[in-house]
Parts: structure tokens; C-alpha cells; sequence
């Protein structure tokens, strides 16, 4: 959420976060025009940083060719009772200043009780018009 503001350079009212189950689409961002741009990764997948920082060069890998007739593509409202981190960046983007950092900084901390206690898993998928 606080990414898709800064990368897009819009308000953080503006970002809409919806969860994706299958865990295939990553993000979404729908433009003004309407379109929409969604990467997919098969599930579980952890994009290398070799495609996000030269799209031209891509890693092989050895899954499966994506089956895009079986690919579900539901969305829902997030449960902000499982995800609570939520409401927390969303508080941290509208306050501004270093708030974002330090609610980044104390998410990484490794006093944190569990990994994905507070935090949208995976499976969130941040959405903004642009």
C-alpha cells in the first residue's frame, strides 16, 4: 500500500488493497484510461530481482507452462481482522513524514512475534488507479 503511493506518486486514499486466494496475481494497478495491469506468478513463486530490475532479460525456471483456462481470478475484501497491518499503513501513509519508514522498520524487527502476525501475506494484492 505505502509502495503504490510512493511509486505512483498519488494519495494513499487513492490505493485500494484486495486479496487475491489463488496467490497468482501480484498487484494491480488500473490506470485513468481504464486498463489495467496485473502481473501473475504461479503461486508461491518469488519473483526474481532480475525481472523487476531489466524486463528485457527474464531466469528460466522449470515450472509448468500457466494453464490460463484452470487460472481462478477471484478478489475479495480484505479481512482487516487477519490482516491488521492494513489499517496500520494506511494510518502510516495519511500521516506522512518518516511514519511509513518506521512502521516499515518495525515490521522487519526481529522482536516481532511472528512473521505474518499483523502483515498481509502474499496473498494481498495492492491496487491503485493511477
Amino acid at each position: 500500500m505505502i509502495e503504490a503511493r510512493w511509486l505512483f506518486d498519488i494519495d494513499i486514499g487513492r490505493v485500494q488493497v484486495v486479496v487475491h486466494p489463488q496467490s497468482v496475481v501480484h498487484s494491480m494497478v488500473e490506470f485513468i484510461d481504464g486498463s489495467i495491469i496485473a502481473p501473475t506468478l504461479h503461486a508461491g513463486y518469488v519473483p526474481a530481482d532480475s525481472i523487476r530490475a531489466d524486463l528485457s532479460e527474464r531466469a528460466g525456471n522449470d515450472r509448468v507452462q500457466t494453464n490460463f483456462a484452470k487460472l481462478a481470478a477471484d478478489v475479495e475484501e480484505p479481512d482487516l481482522g487477519r490482516f491488521p497491518a492494513l489499517n496500520l499503513a494506511r494510518r502510516a501513509g495519511e500521516f506522512g513524514g518518516t511514519m511509513p519508514a518506521v512502521l516499515n522498520a518495525a515490521m522487519k524487527s526481529p522482536s516481532r512475534p511472528s512473521a505474518t502476525a499483523g502483515s498481509a501475506s502474499s496473498k494481498s494484492v495492492k491496487r491503485s488507479r493511477v
